[in-house]
């Protein structure tokens, strides 16, 4: 890259061109000028260039730069212009040096002759001047009458550099601003002191005034505030927001950064719930917005009013209960709400079932309910009644088993398998696990004996704990009833995931928030499904048939009965498919509800399009177009709920004292025999800490790191390679049965070899 640029220079109709260093500044330039056109010292020279239809002068280094930057930029060969004007030096008077003293008189000097020669003539340089009679002053008219009059001494201004002070450091408060109530009014006044770094003491606080002044003697700061004539609002009287006190005094625990004035900050901060806002991050935060310093009580008591405010009172919610309850069901006919109480009318319990979601179940739905943590009473029995084939999936809590027998004796009553794996401890051993899966989810007795046989044979205690739990209970080769291929209670889990933020609510809106989402969701769904087309699927129900459909392309199937019976071969086994029953020797179809693999390939052999009609109506979205054309509606504003007089009084459970120590954390009560898991960062893999609390550097590749580790733990688990072992591949298979083919002692002998039951392992069926 070249060091110099090229341009031409003007002057007085001359052209030179000149080649610039790159790095040359304003004066060399200058000189660079002088020296081409011979310009001597008493001229200056003047620089200048064409932008466009601009000139562009150039008087220092920054115009220089910018020159510079003008003829380098882009590939263009045009030289620029540089015009140069020539400018003559004016020496001033002052300047010039003198022979002689001025304080002193010269050699010939004769005042007397001075005196009588000033009255004829006035000599000034040499040269006579005229007399104001002979000369006409053309500056006569002008006039000092109306000069404007001399401002006032300049005040000097000192700069306020407000290093660390937030923007936003005025609030402004005025005379006939309105508050909704005299706590507003005084947070705002109380934001207003600590954003502007003074304090102030209250002059006078009642239920009708509120008066504030500075608090430094002989301040004149002050604003009062009093209730409005309507006895609704507070109304700004007087402010006077000058303060006549220095304002140096320093604040290291400011009188009005109250707990509760905290909590009003923090509440916009706050409506997140799924936010992890500590006490430590508010001293930080507060400390950062509004310079000042606040204790760890401080911020514990104003978190806590802020959760107050935002979710209301926890005691009088159970007061709130029964008015909700009542209201809900004039909104929404068809509900079922009970409250139960203790013999001192404390709460225990409420129950809230959704008609919305009951009249699906009954008519759409499949007979299914899935039960986490909750207990059924005899008077529940009203919402669903006796259902036909009605299966329950729940862990195996004592309470509700008993209450499956009392409440619903003739239905199916299956244990969650995922609870029931943990129960039995296999540990970390993920081959065990999925074996276990697999176990659970065999749909003949064949394959299920046979997976089983192997879970005895490494995990002989958890065989064990299978075996008292009853197989008829979380199998579904030996499952007496219906349970509708679900293995585990995940749903209910979900929704317990779904609400882990909002657990710790209010009762009453902890229930409105079930209301949302139920209404939410009804409200979604509706709108997806409102094009349905009769013997369409589902999207989950499409996607498993489209997969068995891909499965079963190549399997052969022989008719034993056209349209009724047929054989299929599916490669490993043989089946029997019965369109009259709707059943398969494969056991898929009439335990999941879709056809199987072995009734698509017989519908293909019988040129069918379609095995649509062969799901179950549950499986369609005709189907769920109807479970959700019910309307959920809102209870409207509490103060236009209906207050009736005779509703039962709940009052706030009976709490035992609270005990010493750090109190328990939102974690879930894991079931018993249930493994806490190891949580860790996924940004830096540290256990201390999860993602969200990490403040590490990212890594430069975190991929390239993880396939870097990945691929370093599979060489550790691969076999040494050996030159020969290319070629002579089927005598290496041959000797991991047969033992080494390398004499004894020698290094090759000596590496393991791969063992025929590492293929056994992985085998998925006998």
């Amino acid at each position: 890259m070249s060091r110099i640029f090229r341009v031409l220079l003007v002057c007085e109709g001359l052209t030179f061109g000149a080649s610039i260093a790159k790095n040359s500044t304003y004066a060399e330039f200058v000189n660079v000028a002088k020296n081409k056109f011979n310009i001597g010292l008493e001229y200056d020279i003047g620089l200048s260039y064409n932008v466009g239809k601009n000139f562009v002068q150039i008087v220092d280094d920054d115009d220089m730069a910018f020159f510079k930057y003008q003829v380098t930029k882009g590939k263009s060969t045009v030289l620029h212009t540089v015009y140069i004007n020539k400018i003559e030096k004016v020496n001033a008077s002052s300047s010039e040096t003198f022979e002689f003293d001025l304080n002193l008189p010269p050699d010939e000097f004769d005042e007397n002759e001075i005196y009588q020669n000033s009255e004829n003539e006035i000599y000034q340089n040499s040269e006579p001047i005229l007399s104001n009679d002979q000369f006409d002053h053309k500056w006569k008219s002008n006039t000092f009458s109306y000069m404007p009059l001399p401002p006032e001494q300049p005040t000097q201004t000192i700069k306020n550099r407000n290093v660390g002070v937030p923007k936003n450091v005025k609030k402004i408060i005025k005379m006939g601003d309105e508050f909704d109530s005299k706590e507003l009014c005084m947070a705002d006044i109380g934001e207003k002191a600590i954003l502007e770094g003074f304090q102030f003491r209250p002059r006078k606080s009642c239920t009708n005034r509120y008066d504030v002044v500075c608090r430094v003697e002989g301040c004149e700061w002050k604003i009062v505030t009093a209730k409005a004539r309507d006895n609704i609002k507070w109304v700004v009287g007087k402010v006077h927001d000058v303060h006549t006190c220095d304002r140096t005094q320093l604040y290291p625990d400011h009188r009005n950064a109250s707990a509760k004035l905290l909590g009003h900050l923090l509440v916009p901060k706050m409506g997140d719930p799924s936010r992890v806002y500590k006490p430590k991050d508010i001293v930080n935060d507060i400390n950062l917005e509004y310079n000042i310093d606040i204790s760890y009580k401080k911020a514990w008591g104003g978190r806590n009013l802020a959760l107050e405010t935002l979710s209301g009172c926890p005691k009088n919610s159970f007061s709130q209960l029964p008015y909700y309850c009542y209201n809900l069901k004039l909104k929404n006919p068809g509900w079922v709400t009970h409250i139960e109480t203790d013999d001192e009318d404390r709460f225990e319990m409420v129950f809230i079932a959704f008609g919305v979601a009951i009249r699906a179940f009954l008519d759409h739905l499949r007979p299914l309910i899935i039960i986490d943590a909750a207990h059924l009473k005899g008077t529940y029995l009203e919402c669903i009644g006796d259902v036909e084939d009605l299966a329950i999936i729940s862990d195996r809590h004592l309470g509700i088993q008993q209450a499956c027998e009392t409440v619903y004796p003739d239905a199916f009553h299956g244990f969650c398998c995922r609870h029931l794996m943990l129960n039995c401890k296999f540990g970390q051993s993920k081959r065990l696990k999925a074996l276990y899966w697999k176990t659970c989810k065999c749909y003949t007795v064949d394959e299920f004996t046979y997976a089983f046989a192997q879970i005895e044979q490494k995990a002989v205690e958890a065989h064990q704990k299978l075996l008292e739990a009853g197989v008829m209970y979380w199998s579904r080769a030996f499952c007496p009833g219906k349970r509708y291929n679900y293995m585990t209670s995940n749903t209910a889990e979900s929704i317990n995931n779904l609400t882990r933020h909002v657990r710790r609510s209010p009762i009453s809106r902890l229930m409105e928030y079930y209301r949302e989402l139920v209404q939410s969701w009804f409200c979604d769904k509706r709108e997806k499904y409102q094009d349905a087309r009769a013997g369409e699927l589902s999207d989950w129900a499409s996607a498993k048939v489209k997969d068995r459909v891909c499965k079963s392309a190549n399997w052969s199937v022989k008719p034993i009965e056209h349209r009724r019976i047929y054989e299929v071969d599916d490669r490993r086994k043989k089946h029997i498919v019965k369109f009259r029953e709707y059943t398969c020797t494969c056991r898929k179809w009439q335990l999941s509800g879709l056809p199987c693999g072995h009734a698509i390939a017989a519908c293909r052999f019988q040129g069918m399009t379609s095995c649509n009609h062969l799901a179950q109506k549950w499986f369609r979205t005709t189907t769920l177009k109807a479970t959700y054309q019910a309307l959920i509606y809102p209870l409207g504003e509490i103060p236009s709920w209906e207050l009736p007089t005779n509703l039962q009084v709940v009052k706030p459970p009976s709490m035992a004292k609270r005990q010493a120590g750090r109190p328990k954390n939102k974690d879930r009560i894991r079931s018993q025999g249930e493994e806490p898991t190891d949580n860790s960062c996924q940004r830096c893999g540290s256990s201390a800490h999860t993602r969200g609390e990490c403040n590490k550097p990212l890594p430069k590749n975190p991929k390239k790191a993880m396939k870097k580790k990945m691929r370093a733990s599979i060489d550790l688990q691969r076999l040494p390679q050996y030159p020969h072992a290319r070629s002579q591949g089927s005598r290496y298979q041959e000797g991991s049965s047969q033992g080494s083919r390398y004499p004894e002692g020698s290094s090759q002998g000596s590496q393991p070899l791969m063992s025929q039951s590492y293929h056994l392992d992985n085998m998925s069926h006998p």
